[in-house]
């Protein structure tokens, strides 16, 4: 029976180093898994965060996009406007044209119409010199007999028109 004693006290002594040694490696086990858990939640807090910063790029990225829309809207209506005036320059350019032309012309007209009166005012004096002509031989016809009658012999006969 000694020696079953001893043999059941090494087996005891056994168990227990197994079991000492058991309960540290479950002590380490929870250490790693203390460790692990933390690393965990910093992780989840990185992953957290960067879904945060995602959302705000995303939302960033909509807002350039929107305000990129609202440039290309405004750069076709800046486009349609810009061709509206160049059209309404056009317009301008050729109404200046046409007023210049109609100007020439009123400017020409005008002197014409100065060269016309002209003219006529020298038709004019020439009749009224040839009226004196044809008043004075007219008072020499009436002088020379008394009746109105006399003959009188122009040296020119184109003289009086």
């Amino acid at each position: 029976m000694g020696q079953l004693a001893q043999q059941s006290e090494r087996s005891i002594q056994e168990i227990d180093e197994i079991l000492s040694s058991f309960v540290q490696e479950i002590h380490r086990m929870g250490s790693h898994f203390d460790a692990n858990m933390v690393a965990v939640k910093e992780q989840e807090e990185q992953i957290a965060d960067c879904l945060q910063t995602f959302r705000q790029v995303s939302r960033l990225s909509n807002e350039v996009h929107e305000l990129a829309q609202r440039l290309e809207s405004r750069t076709v209506d800046m486009h349609s406007i810009r061709q509206e005036v160049e059209q309404h320059l056009s317009y301008i350019a050729s109404a200046t044209e046409e007023t210049s032309a109609m100007a020439e012309e009123v400017t020409a007209s005008a002197v014409e119409q100065q060269q016309s009166a002209n003219e006529l005012s020298n038709i004019s004096g020439q009749l009224a010199s040839l009226a004196g002509n044809l008043k004075s031989y007219s008072d020499q016809f009436q002088n020379s007999d008394g009746s109105g009658m006399s003959t009188v012999l122009l040296e020119n006969p184109l003289q009086i028109i």
